[in-house]
């Protein structure tokens, strides 16, 4: 029998990871990315299961990865309006 993780722990670990790399990254973090980062470990644990290449996990993941960010940006910054992430200083945005 396979000891597996129950998935409040797996989400537990994406909520406190996923800011984590953010805070080392860019110096700053929202609490809604650690909801983010939940939701998305626990949906990459799901797409590890999945009977397909490597390749295709990794784009599949990188997709919703994206759109859980774009999600979570337009609840919070569109739709709260919190401005938590504003890029209209930076190049290219």
């Amino acid at each position: 029998m396979k000891n597996r993780m129950s998935p409040l722990l797996i989400f537990i670990i994406g909520a406190a990871a996923y800011p984590a790399l953010e805070i080392i990254l860019r110096g700053f973090s929202h609490i809604s990315m650690a909801v983010a980062g939940g939701i998305s470990l626990l949906m990459m644990l799901e797409i590890d299961k999945l009977n397909i290449g490597i390749p295709l996990k990794a784009i599949l993941g990188g997709l919703f990865i994206t759109c859980v960010e774009f999600s979570f940006g337009c609840l919070v910054n569109l739709w709260l309006g919190l401005s938590v992430w504003d890029y209209k200083h930076e190049t290219f945005h």
